[in-house]
C-alpha cells in the first residue's frame, strides 16, 4: 500500500477509489477521547486488524489517544495523505473538507443529514461534490458505513466490529461489494463469507455526493483477484457512466450482479399511455441492464445466492437443469419450483439414459427428476455418479442434487465424490449441492470440506432452483442475437405532446407497420363518402390530440354497417366528445375499415429520461388491465428473439394455437414491434409508442389503435 501518482491514461475517480481502500496513510479528522465516539471506533478497528500504515489523529486538544499524537489542526497533516476520515458532525463537513484540499487524495464521510433529509440538505451535498470534484479531496459518502479490505486489512468502519480474516490472495476469483446500504453490504459480505465464499472488498457509498457505484467498478474490474462484482442499488445517479463501467467489467471477465429496490406499485407512477404504465422505472433498469451483460436479482438472497456461482461458474453453458434427488418427493418439489419459474428440465440423451440405466437399481425409472430411492442407502457411490453423468450430457446446463440429510461417513464421501465428479467441469456447469434440515447445521468436516473445494451448498432446494432460474435467465438474455436498427426518420413536425391517431396512423403506415385503411372526414357526408369508398362495415373515431382514450368517452362507434349508421355514428362520436371535453377542437372523425379477428395484444416502446428507450409487448386490448402480462425488450432484438420472448408470456397459449383457434402470426407481430424499435431509435424526438390493440391473426397483424407522443429533441 503506498500511495501512487496517476498516469495520464488513469481516470481520477479510478485512482481515488485504489487509494482510498489501500491507504498507505490516514489522518482521522476529529479525534475524541470519548469512550464511544466514532473517531475511537475507527482507531481500534484499524489498530485491531493490523493497519501497517501510518496513522493521524486531528482533534480540538492536543494530546495522545491510544498512542498516537493529537493534532491540533490539519495544517500539521503531511502534504501527501492517502485517506482522511472525517468523523465530525454534518455540519461541519464541508469545512473539514475544504480544509484538506491539496494534502489528502481521498476521504471517507459517515456523517448524515445531507440529501436525505431535503432541499436545505440536497445543497450542502451538492456543495461538498463540488468542492471533491474541484479541489479534493475525493469524497466517499456522506451518510455511509466506510469500507473493507479484506486483501491488505484496511477496514474503516464507524461501528465496532470483530477481527477480519485477511483473504489469502491465492484464494481468487473472489466477490467484490458495493452498495449504497451499509448494512445491506455487511449482510451480503457475512452470508458470502460464512459459505467460505473469498471476499475481497466492500465498499458502501452512501449518498454518493461524489464518488459512487460506477468508481466502486471501474476499481473491481481492473482487480485480477476479483471475479464477481455484487451490487446494491436504490438509485443510480448516472446511468450511462454506470453502463460504461458495467460494460469495462464485463470486458475484463467479471460478471456483475444487482439488486435494484423498487418493483412495488407504490414506486411507480402510471402516465397517460399503457406502455408507461407497464414499463415502470424498475422494470426499465432491469431491462436495460439485463441486456448489458448484468444478473438482475429479485431479491436479497438472489443477490447472494448469484454472486457466489458467478463467481464459481462465469462462463455457464446453455441447457436444462438435471435434478438430482433422494427421494421422490424432493424431486417433484423442485419440479414444481422449476415449472413456476421457468427454468426447463433437460431431456436425457440415448448415452446417458443408458448409463444412468446401468448405475441405477432396475426398480428406479431414469427421468428427470432422478429419484436415487433407497439406491442411496445401499450404494452412497450412486450420486457422484449421476452427477458425472449428468455433467457430461450436452443437454445439461445445471444440475442439483437435493439429498437427506446423511451420517458423517456417508455424507463426507458422497461430497467427495460429488467434487471429484464437478470438479474437472469448472465454469461450465453450474451445481448446487442442497442437504434437507436446513436448520440442522452441516457435519463440520462436511461443510469445511465444502467451503475449501468451493463447492456451492444451498440448504433449501427452492432458493436453489430460484438462483438457477435467475442464473438461466441471465445466460438467455445474454445468448440474444443483436441487430442492426433501420433508420426509419418520420416527419413529426413541430411541438410536443400526443399526435391524433389519424396523424400517427399516417406515420406509422409509411414506416411499413400496418394499419387499417381509412381517411379524416370533417363532417357527416364526408365519412360516408369514405366509408362507401372503403366498404362496410366501417369504425368512426372522433380525432383530436388530447383524446388518448377515446373508448372511455365512448367516442368511438364500431361495426357500422350502412350510410345511415354512420352518419349517426358521427353525430354520436363528435357529441360525446363535446360533451365530455367542451373546449376540445376536433379534427374531424377517423373512418376505417374494420380489422378482422384476432388476438388482441399490443406494441409499445417508451424513452426513459435516464435509461433511454425500451420496447414493450404483450396481451393488449381486454387483457391489459386485468393480465398484465407483457414483456420489456431492448430495442435492437432480432425479430426471431422478439418472437421468442412473446412465447414466454404467461398467456402464449392465445398466441400458439388452443381449443381449436388458429395459431397467430407471430412473425408479423414481431415485425411490427421491431419497426416500432426503429423508429424510438431514429426519432429521439419520439417519448412513447402505444399500439393497442394489434389484432393479431393466423395471416398477419394490424395496429387498430395507435398513439404516438413527441417532446424536445433527447440526446440518445
Amino acid at each position: 500500500m503506498t500511495a501512487r501518482q496517476a498516469p495520464a491514461s488513469e481516470p481520477a475517480p479510478l485512482l481515488a477509489i485504489s487509494t482510498i481502500v489501500r491507504p498507505s496513510s490516514i489522518a482521522i479528522i476529529g479525534a475524541s477521547a470519548r469512550a464511544n465516539s466514532v473517531s475511537r471506533t475507527v482507531l481500534h478497528n484499524l489498530t485491531d486488524n493490523g493497519y501497517p500504515g501510518t496513522i493521524y489523529l486531528v482533534g480540538r486538544k492536543s494530546g495522545e489517544m491510544a498512542g498516537h499524537p493529537v493534532l491540533r489542526s490539519v495544517a500539521e497533516l503531511p502534504d501527501e495523505l492517502d485517506l482522511a476520515v472525517l468523523a465530525v458532525p454534518a455540519a461541519a463537513v464541508p469545512e473539514t473538507l475544504a480544509g484538506l484540499a491539496g494534502r489528502a487524495a481521498g476521504a471517507v464521510c459517515f456523517a448524515s443529514g445531507f440529501a436525505e433529509t431535503g432541499a436545505a440538505g440536497q445543497a450542502v451535498q451538492t456543495r461538498l461534490g463540488e468542492i471533491a470534484r474541484t479541489t479534493g479531496p475525493r469524497l466517499l459518502g456522506p451518510n455511509c458505513l466506510g469500507f473493507f479490505n479484506y486483501v491488505d486489512g484496511v477496514h474503516v468502519k464507524m461501528a465496532p466490529m470483530e477481527r477480519q480474516r485477511l483473504m489469502p490472495r491465492d484464494r481468487g476469483p473472489a466477490v467484490a461489494v458495493a452498495a449504497q446500504s451499509g448494512s445491506l453490504a455487511a449482510h451480503v459480505v457475512g452470508s458470502l463469507a460464512e459459505r467460505g465464499v473469498p471476499v475481497a472488498y466492500s465498499v458502501t457509498t452512501g449518498n454518493e455526493a461524489d464518488l459512487g457505484l460506477a468508481d466502486c467498478i471501474d476499481f473491481f474490474s481492473q482487480e485480477p483477484l476479483i471475479g464477481s462484482i455484487a451490487l446494491y442499488a436504490e438509485q443510480v445517479r448516472d446511468p450511462r457512466r454506470f453502463l460504461a463501467s458495467v460494460a469495462a467489467a464485463r470486458g475484463a471477465g467479471k460478471t456483475v450482479t444487482i439488486l435494484h429496490p423498487g418493483r412495488s406499485a407504490a414506486s411507480r407512477a402510471a402516465t397517460q399511455s399503457h406502455t408507461g404504465a407497464l414499463s415502470g422505472d424498475h422494470e426499465v433498469i432491469s431491462t436495460v441492464l439485463s441486456a448489458a451483460g448484468v444478473a438482475v436479482a429479485q431479491t436479497l438472497e438472489e443477490l447472494i445466492d448469484l454472486a457466489e456461482l458467478l463467481r464459481r461458474f462465469p462462463d455457464p453453458r446453455p441447457g436444462g437443469l438435471v435434478s438430482i434427488n433422494g427421494s421422490g418427493a424432493a424431486g417433484v418439489l423442485v419440479q414444481d419450483h422449476c415449472d413456476q419459474l421457468g427454468l426447463p428440465l433437460s431431456e436425457f440423451s440415448l448415452d446417458s439414459h443408458e448409463a444412468l440405466a446401468g448405475q441405477l437399481p432396475e426398480y428406479l425409472p431414469v427421468h428427470n427428476p432422478l429419484d436415487l430411492g433407497t439406491g442411496l442407502a445401499v450404494d452412497p457411490g450412486i450420486v457422484p455418479a449421476a452427477v458425472g453423468t449428468a455433467i457430461a450430457d450436452p443437454g445439461t446446463g445445471s444440475v442439483l442434487v437435493t439429498l437427506p440429510y446423511l451420517r458423517q461417513e456417508t455424507m463426507r464421501s458422497v461430497l467427495e465424490g460429488y467434487i471429484a465428479e464437478t470438479g474437472p467441469h469448472g465454469a461450465r456447469v453450474p451445481a448446487i449441492f442442497s442437504v434437507a434440515e436446513e436448520d440442522r447445521p452441516l457435519w463440520a468436516d462436511t461443510a469445511e470440506l465444502a467451503r475449501r473445494s468451493g463447492v456451492v451448498v444451498n440448504r433449501s432446494p427452492e432458493r436453489a432452483v430460484r438462483a438457477l432460474a435467475r442464473l438461466s435467465e441471465a445466460r438467455r438474455i445474454a445468448r440474444r442475437r443483436i441487430r442492426r436498427p433501420r433508420a426509419t426518420a418520420l416527419p413529426l413536425g413541430p411541438g410536443s405532446g400526443p399526435l391524433p391517431e389519424w396523424r400517427a396512423k399516417q406515420l406509422l403506415r409509411g414506416a411499413g407497420i400496418a394499419v387499417p385503411e381509412g381517411a379524416l372526414a370533417t363532417d357527416g357526408d364526408e365519412a360516408v363518402t369514405l366509408a362507401g369508398r372503403l366498404g362496410y362495415p366501417v369504425a368512426v373515431k372522433a380525432q383530436a390530440a388530447a383524446l388518448t382514450h377515446k373508448s372511455d368517452l365512448s367516442a368511438v362507434a364500431l361495426g357500422l354497417a350502412d350510410a345511415s349508421a354512420v352518419r349517426s355514428g358521427y353525430e354520436q362520436v363528435t357529441g360525446m366528445a363535446a360533451a365530455a371535453r367542451p373546449d376540445l377542437h376536433l379534427d374531424g372523425v377517423l373512418v376505417e375499415e374494420m380489422a378482422g379477428a384476432g388476438v388482441e395484444m399490443m406494441i409499445g416502446a417508451r424513452r426513459d429520461p435516464d435509461w433511454g428507450p425500451v420496447l414493450l409487448v404483450g396481451l393488449g386490448g381486454i387483457w391489459i388491465e386485468s393480465l398484465r402480462d407483457v414483456r420489456l425488450l431492448p430495442l435492437d432484438l432480432e425479430p426471431a428473439d422478439i418472437a421468442s420472448e412473446l412465447t414466454r408470456l404467461r398467456g402464449a397459449a392465445l398466441l400458439t394455437g388452443t381449443r381449436g383457434h388458429a395459431a397467430v402470426d407471430l412473425t408479423a407481430v414481431a415485425a411490427i414491434a421491431a419497426r416500432v424499435a426503429d423508429l424510438m431509435l431514429s426519432n429521439p424526438r419520439i417519448t412513447e409508442v402505444d399500439l393497442n390493440p394489434v389484432i393479431a391473426g393466423p395471416d398477419g397483424a394490424t395496429a387498430v389503435d395507435a398513439l404516438i407522443i413527441t417532446g424536445e429533441a433527447a440526446d440518445d
